[in-house]
Parts: C-alpha cells; structure tokens; sequence
C-alpha cells in the first residue's frame, strides 16, 4: 500500500494523493478504516491544501475484498480517502460517494453522518 496513488472523496481541495505510511499496527497494507500519511500529487489552485503537503487522511473506500461476518465480500473500482484533521474530523464538508459500515466500529460517525449512503 506503500507508493499506492489514492483518490480524494470529499472537497478538501485535493485530488490525488501517494501513500507514505500506513499507521497502526505496522501493517504494509491499508484496510477501510485505518490512517494513512500521504503526500498531496495533485490540488485544486486557491484553496487550503497545496500540491506536495503531508497529511493525513482515512481510507474509506478499497480495492481490496472486506469480509464481513455474514460471509459477504465487498470491493470497490477505486482507493478512496477523505482528509482528516488530528482529532478525526473530516477537513471537507461534503463527502462524494459512498462509505462503508466498517467506520462505525471505529468510531468516526461525523464521516458517517455526513455520507449520502453507507453500504
């Protein structure tokens, strides 16, 4: 997950992001839920977050099947983060697309709140 280009899904003023660390438990790869430290590719001219900042941001959306315990796997077509601040609420106000329940049980209902639809 280390170098992985990732999409913005909110409107925090950045489109495109690489991966610098995963945080946790020194895990290589990112699941839906975990923090990531990322490098800005690619901003919008005239806001906030300018091309080549470090931030970190959520991972809501993955390429990877989640599991969940009723035997049903979930994936999705694209890798997909939303810009936090350090107590974990979303930088942007509005949030494009959909999230996962996952977030729930780590606590992060503002996202949830906030989301058009949690699948």
């Amino acid at each position: 997950m280390v170098g992985t280009r990732l999409y913005v899904g909110d409107n925090s003023g950045c489109r495109k992001v690489k991966c610098i660390k995963v945080l946790g438990n020194g895990k290589k790869k990112g699941t839906v839920g975990d923090c990531l430290i990322i490098s800005v590719v690619k901003a919008l001219p005239n806001k906030k977050i300018k091309k080549h900042d470090v931030r970190k941001v959520l991972l809501v959306r993955s390429n990877t099947n989640i599991l969940r315990r009723n035997g049903l796997k979930i994936s999705f077509l694209q890798n997909v983060v939303l810009m936090i601040d350090i107590r974990g609420n979303p930088l942007g106000n509005r949030i494009i697309g959909s999230v996962t329940q996952e977030l729930r049980k780590k606590k992060y209902m503002k996202i949830l709140s906030m989301a058009p639809s949690v699948i």
